[in-house]
């Protein structure tokens, strides 16, 4: 494989442009992080002076005040001090050395984890923010500088006493705090006040607004899996920053470490499903195995807090955090890959800033297990990374910053090719269906003329080979001729009137009838409502009606002893059309619709196969013959 790829890289040449191209923008980019960004929120320059923390000592107080703490019994204690399990308040005592006065105040810069704290210097309150009761404490960043105003400072030993309250987790940390004159601390930490406070806010801003972009381009831009998982992504990283100024949460601790768990593994889900969906050519199973994984991971965290003690319930919990983000966050990597093989020389900058967010995602872990030191910045370079990535990926694909009419155009364009393909397809099946429908007339009309027409000639051929007194007379020969020019002049009428209106197939008939119906002294009169006339048939229907109107006119001239003949064809209100003929000869005998015989019962098949009735009525004297054809567009066999 690797030699094969090599002798591709010497034979294509835009192959390897587009490698170089991927190279130098994940050079470029990594040089831009680490060497511009990442130095901006890196560890402070310690002043050169510090005091030193010359004793520790701690305790478990009963209640967060002055009271609380000349009531406790201290004890010696070290950095770090760390207090389990339940919900508690405690105190940690320190003592720092001051051999000359402090004109400029002292500063001191915590590193407690603690929902809250009250920090006392020499018996005076100097932080007081927030709530401190339990059970409900409010959360507050305890991440600012702390000032120590001169007024308050004295030679020699002075005491600080830093009173903490926990509901959220099981476990209160206070490492020891850097203490030294207050301008060089400013200068040292101002930045990382900075970082804490208002670049945690403008963090937050950017990934909702770039969260709000995302969703409505998902919306308005042809509903792109990647724009919703981006939108994912980063609305639950700016909740995950959000969460650190929620000070009144409302869901009580365990409430408040679900949520939390919730946001970090919805960013890992936005990430690994966005970067299923950036190229366009996802794994489709993992559009449904990701956000199964998630929900099952998310319910073995709210098992693991709302059923096993603490603090047992949260270290489970934050395993499964780690180990899920660690999970998803390696399928995210893995399609990383996948894209940046199929896709990466075409999306070089894309590729190359993913790759960053990944580093900096295991790197993130890694201080997770505390197996590195801080050195990524996570936290707050992801919403400029996400801002780049999104800046890229939207001038590579959006439509909607176009001009209106250029969008217009190409919509127009589109819309236009559409529509020609539906009208191909539409005018194919349409050519299918006829050549169906003349494929079934002609197989049908081969039959009639086999059944009809084929029949007398043979009848004839036979008569004709008889000899002797056999031999059948010339007259009855040229009857039997007539009547097979008859059936052939009734198909190619038939033909002829196909797709024509029922009334232009009655013309047709009248005009070869009424010559035989004058010849044997009978009156035709022929009354044709314009409504029903405008019915249109299949030539199969029209010959059926003709075979119905012959079965009748021969019946008629035949046996009936009739001189007049009436046809009728109206229209009723339902649409449907009702074909009349009637004569005043002697009728049938018996219940006409009842009455058998070959000639009846043909009329009444092809009535059937038309979807009408037909109907026989003695008109005392003479019969009545009526043919109700269904409405247009039901039972009756359209024109084709």
């Amino acid at each position: 494989m690797i030699a094969g790829t090599w002798q591709r890289l010497r034979r294509d040449g835009e192959l390897r442009r587009g490698l170089a191209r991927l190279v130098l923008a994940i050079l470029a980019v990594q040089a831009v992080y680490w060497l511009a960004v990442r130095p901006l929120l890196g560890a402070p320059e310690l002043p050169d002076t510090l005091f030193e923390v010359s004793s520790v000592e701690a305790a478990q107080i009963a209640t967060p005040d002055r009271a609380g703490i000349e009531a406790a019994q201290f004890e010696p204690a070290e950095f770090m001090f760390t207090g389990c399990c339940d919900p508690a308040y405690y105190a940690v005592r320190l003592t720092f050395d001051l051999d000359q006065p402090m004109p400029d105040g002292v500063g001191m810069t915590p590193s407690i984890q603690a929902d809250n704290a009250r920090v006392y210097l020499n018996g005076h309150l100097i932080v007081n923010d927030g709530a401190m009761a339990l059970p409900q404490p409010t959360i507050e960043r305890l991440r600012n500088i702390w000032f120590f105003s001169p007024d308050l400072l004295r030679p020699g030993t002075n005491t600080v006493e830093i009173v903490t309250v926990r509901a959220t987790m099981p476990y209160t940390d206070v490492t020891e705090p850097r203490i030294g004159p207050w301008p060089d601390m400013k200068r040292a930490f101002g930045w990382r006040e900075f970082q804490f406070g208002e670049l945690s806010w403008i963090g937050i801003s950017t990934c909702l607004v770039l969260a709000l972009a995302a969703l409505v381009l998902f919306l308005r831009g042809g509903r792109n899996p990647a724009w919703f998982w981006l939108a994912v992504l980063t609305s639950a990283w700016g909740l995950r920053l959000y969460l650190a100024f929620w000070a009144e949460f409302p869901l009580g601790g365990n409430g408040r470490v679900l949520v939390w768990s919730v946001t970090i593994t919805l960013v890992a889900l936005g990430w690994a499903s966005f970067a299923n969906e950036w190229g366009g050519r996802p794994v489709r199973w993992l559009r449904y195995a990701l956000p199964a994984l998630t929900a099952a991971k998310l319910g073995l965290n709210a098992v693991a807090l709302y059923t096993y003690p603490s603090p047992e319930g949260y270290d489970t919990s934050s395993l499964i955090d780690l180990w899920g983000g660690v999970l998803l966050a390696g399928i995210a990597v893995l399609l990383l890959l996948r894209h940046a093989l199929l896709f990466g020389l075409r999306h070089a900058l894309e590729t190359a800033l993913f790759l960053l967010l990944a580093m900096l995602v295991g790197i993130e872990a890694l201080q997770t297990l505390q197996l590195v030191s801080h050195v990524g910045g996570l936290e707050w370079t992801a919403p400029l990374i996400f801002v780049a990535f999104a800046a890229s990926f939207l001038s590579r694909n959006i439509r909607l910053f176009r001009s209106m009419e250029e969008y217009n155009e190409q919509l127009a364009t589109e819309l236009a090719a559409r529509e020609k393909e539906i009208a191909d397809a539409y005018a194919e099946r349409q050519e299918v269906a006829r050549q169906q429908a003349l494929l079934t007339e002609r197989q049908r009309i081969m039959r009639d003329m086999h059944d009809g027409m084929g029949g007398r000639l043979m009848s004839i051929a036979a008569q004709l080979k008889a000899q002797g007194s056999a031999a059948p007379p010339p007259a009855a020969l040229a009857d039997e001729l007539m009547e097979a020019l008859d059936e052939l002049r009734l198909i190619v009428d038939s033909l002829d009137t196909a797709g024509d209106d029922l009334g232009m197939a009655l013309g047709a008939f009248r005009a070869r009838m009424e010559s035989k119906l004058a010849a044997a002294g009978i009156e035709s009169e022929w009354t044709i409502d314009e409504h029903a006339a405008e019915t249109t048939l299949s030539a199969t229907a029209i010959l059926d009606i003709y075979r119905i109107m012959q079965e009748a006119c021969a019946n008629m001239l035949r046996y009936s002893g009739a001189d007049h003949f009436e046809v009728a064809l109206r229209a009723r209100e339902d649409g449907a059309v009702v074909l009349e003929m009637a004569d005043n000869g002697i009728g049938l005998e018996g219940d006409a619709d009842q009455t058998g015989g070959k000639g009846l019962a043909n009329m009444r098949s092809r009535a059937a196969r038309l979807g009408g009735q037909i109907a026989f009525a003695v008109n005392a004297p003479g019969l009545k013959i009526s043919l109700l054809l269904p409405p247009a567009g039901t039972s009756a066999t359209p024109t084709q």
